[in-house]
């Protein structure tokens, strides 16, 4: 007999000797049809002398769970290789139930800080106060919030500036079913556009006092046709 063949023996046996029910799958390749098929088999103990077993065939199930396993697989490959941070809220309660890897290396955290947790449990207060109310308007609205410019704080971080798109998940009854989020981290280019008008402001200015100096230390001032004044300086 085969191993597998041999673990079923071996369940029948526990069922003998127990005086109870096992539970377990038994898969097997079936020729007739050139498929490999698996069946859940619940083995009762019959008055302690005999065993009998229920047969259910959940070949298709167990397909299915596969393929969401292997369709789940994927896309968690595409996400964790989007150059972007990428997370899904549960649209009831609003509990993160995926982050990419992205994500986790951005804000130095772990999927496990993140999972089944709220932006309460997660941010400061007040960034989770507005983190909260823009998922609800994204949800009562039925549409994608775009935030251009949103303040991200974190305890014991630094303070980091993101672009966010939140995007509403709908089932076919039309409830809402997740949050999907995409935030670009801009707080190089936000301090960089920062230093960029510092130096503007602090250009024009340079130009408004030469131009001052320049008029302070010209000799004569015209005043009205025929009548000129000297600057007093110093």
């Amino acid at each position: 007999a085969s191993r597998r063949d041999q673990g079923v023996v071996a369940r029948y046996a526990e069922v003998g000797r127990e005086k109870r029910t096992v539970d377990f799958e038994y898969g097997f390749h079936d020729a007739r049809i050139g498929k490999q098929l698996t069946l859940s088999v619940d083995a009762v103990s019959l008055q302690g002398k005999y065993v009998g077993s229920l047969f259910e065939d959940v070949t298709e199930r167990k397909e299915m769970e596969e393929s969401l396993r292997s369709t789940s697989q994927f896309l968690d490959n595409i996400l964790d290789n989007i150059p972007l941070s990428v997370f899904i809220k549960d649209a009831q309660e609003l509990r993160y139930v995926h982050v990419n890897r992205f994500m986790e290396n951005w804000l130095g955290t772990s999927a496990s800080d993140w999972i089944g947790h709220t932006d309460h449990e997660v941010f400061t207060k007040d960034s989770a106060d507005v983190f909260v109310r823009q998922d609800h308007e994204a949800l009562e609205r039925r549409a994608i919030v775009d935030i251009p410019e949103q303040l991200v704080l974190l305890p014991d971080r630094a303070p980091m500036v993101a672009h966010t798109r939140k995007v509403p998940i709908f089932g076919d009854d039309g409830r809402p079913q997740f949050l999907i989020g995409l935030s670009e981290d801009i707080t190089e280019r936000r301090a960089a556009e920062e230093a960029k008008r510092r130096e503007l402001v602090l250009l024009e200015t340079q130009e408004r006092l030469m131009e001052l100096v320049r008029q302070l230390s010209t000799p004569l001032l015209p005043l009205l046709e025929g009548v000129l004044v000297a600057p007093l300086v110093g």
